[in-house]
């Protein structure tokens, strides 16, 4: 079984980093795993929530990571 870092290795040749992959596809006849650049970049759409929106994410976000650390 190919790990995931086989399939989406850390330095994909691209101008910028915001890009989703599709899933492994590798073998001897394949290019690589085929990439989409996101339509939406997250931090474009995070510069324009609200602030009190951001604030609520990441309170929420830092609920869930706090109950799965202390499970």
């Amino acid at each position: 079984m190919a790990s995931a870092l086989a399939c989406h290795p850390p330095s994909v040749d691209s101008a910028d980093g915001d890009q989703t992959h599709s899933g492994c596809r590798g073998g001897p006849d394949r290019d690589g795993p085929r990439v989409w650049h996101m339509a939406i970049r997250p931090a474009t759409l995070w510069g324009l929530l609200p602030h009190d929106v951001q604030q609520a994410i990441v309170s929420d976000l830092q609920t869930i990571v706090s109950e799965v650390i202390h499970v």
